[in-house]
């Protein structure tokens, strides 16, 4: 069957124990709605919704008032949860990034 929120946020929360992350993104979809604010509970911070734009390693756009506003946000969080808008963000050529894909599995 398909994960479920308890499964991703357990996989998230592994593999940030075993990283230190200082950000967790994912894009603004239902699992990740589900999910995210989980993670950030766990975590003891607070996830922004919706990001539109990165400003900095700690500042960042994001709609309030039903997306009638746009409000910058600085976050003193030691770990960034975030979830973003991905139609608002340029689109980059495959293989143009440095990331790595890494098998992964999730314990318990």
């Amino acid at each position: 069957g398909k994960p479920v929120a308890e499964d991703i946020e357990k996989l998230i929360l592994q593999i940030h124990d075993a990283n230190k992350y200082s950000h967790i993104l994912a894009p603004a979809s239902a699992s990740a709605k589900a999910t995210l604010p989980r993670v950030a509970a766990k975590l003891d911070v607070n996830q922004l919704s919706d990001v539109l734009s990165i400003l900095g390693e700690d500042t960042f756009v994001r709609p309030i008032y039903a997306g009638n506003a746009l409000a910058t946000v600085k976050s003193a969080d030691t770990v960034k949860v975030l979830t973003i808008r991905p139609t608002a963000f340029e689109k980059v050529e495959e293989g143009s990034g440095s990331g790595v894909v890494e098998a992964v599995s999730c314990e318990g």
